[in-house]
């Protein structure tokens, strides 16, 4: 995002902050925001609440159904609405948060495109605001959200933060077009070099694309790099729990396919040591080396891997989920685990 990375990131930990909250809680908050509807603290606790909420809860379940039916989630959506109509140009309307885990409802997609066009028409060159629509525009209008993009960028040709963009939506579409892959990790790199600060996530991503497009040399130095950065934080910030987990499945996927089957469920097991993340506890970890291994018939260790991410992903979702893998793996089957095969595979991962 445009502006200060401190200033995004604390917004983004007090949305994960705001899943926590208990009902009672989230009461009191919606009671300061009627009577203040410039309250954007406790709007964006709320609209972490709502998301988390939505995810784990009956009505969450209910809305995936019958959207937009239950009070709860219409709450959800008139926030929702609500920074998009008054607050464009901050922060808060570019947060995960802002787009339902079960997506919108078709009219409702439909008046929040319109709201975005009006905005990118009276702030044509607001970068956060061309931010902030790419971000609804990724869901529903990946090449709308391209053009956004590379617009800011040309306002701001200097700012890594475009470079990074470019770079996620060239991997969302490399499933389909392996190629992009390389355009993919070569934007990741301009990112990182005209970087002032190494964002974890970024290392993370360069070495799963540098995996991903072959080069192994990189998926490796570029891994190992990431791990020395999160032992130099060793916290639990918001992006050292993602540093543990991905540097470590990158290694392993690494030594897998060069037939290392040991050092891989080795690296396995580490990747499972990480402490979490706002990321990791919600959405849970990318699996695919616990995939890789399971479909070589490893299944002891991968068995071990999810009980160990259960430690930090173990919502109402996650733990029937983690539950039901591993009584599948223990008779004998191969689940499709969380998150895999986001990026296509240059090179078989079959072991010799």
């Amino acid at each position: 995002m445009p502006g200060t990375e401190s200033s995004r990131t604390s917004l983004i930990m007090r949305a994960h902050e705001g899943g926590k909250l208990s009902r009672k809680q989230a009461i009191v908050l919606e009671k300061k925001i009627e009577e203040d509807p410039a309250d954007l603290d406790s709007r964006v606790s709320l609209l972490g609440y709502y998301h988390r909420s939505t995810i784990l809860s009956c009505s969450g379940f209910l809305y995936s159904m019958f959207r937009g039916k239950s009070m709860h989630q219409e709450k959800y959506l008139q926030l929702i609405k609500w920074f998009v109509e008054h607050h464009p140009g901050g922060f808060e309307a570019g947060l995960p948060e802002m787009y339902p885990p079960f997506g919108f409802e078709v009219s409702f997609a439909g008046s929040m495109r319109t709201l975005w066009l009006k905005n990118l028409e009276e702030f044509p060159e607001n970068t956060t605001v061309l931010a902030n629509a790419s971000s609804f525009f990724h869901h529903t209008d990946k090449e709308l959200s391209e053009t956004l993009v590379r617009k800011a960028q040309q306002l701001q040709p200097n700012n890594p933060y475009w470079d990074g963009r470019l770079s996620q939506l060239d991997s969302l579409r490399s499933i389909d077009k392996p190629e992009l892959v390389h355009s993919a990790l070569v934007e990741k790199e301009l990112e990182i070099e005209k970087s002032k600060r190494v964002n974890p996530y970024d290392l993370g991503d360069l070495a799963q694309l540098a995996f991903a497009a072959g080069d192994d040399e990189k998926a490796v130095s570029t891994a190992q790099r990431l791990l020395a950065l999160a032992d130099e934080r060793n916290d639990k910030r918001s992006d050292y729990g993602n540093a543990v987990h991905d540097a470590n499945c990158v290694l392993g996927r690494v030594a897998f396919r060069r037939g290392d089957v040991k050092s891989a469920r080795e690296f396995l097991l580490n990747a499972s040591k990480s402490p979490g993340s706002p990321s990791l506890d919600s959405f849970g970890p990318e699996m695919d080396l616990a995939q890789d291994l399971l479909n070589h018939g490893e299944r002891r260790v991968v068995i071990q891997y999810l009980w160990g991410c259960h430690r930090f992903w173990n919502g109402l979702l996650s733990t029937p989920l983690v539950l039901l893998w591993s009584m599948s793996i223990v008779f004998g089957f191969r689940p499709r685990l969380n998150s895999v095969g986001r990026l296509p595979e240059s090179i078989s991962n079959s072991v010799i």
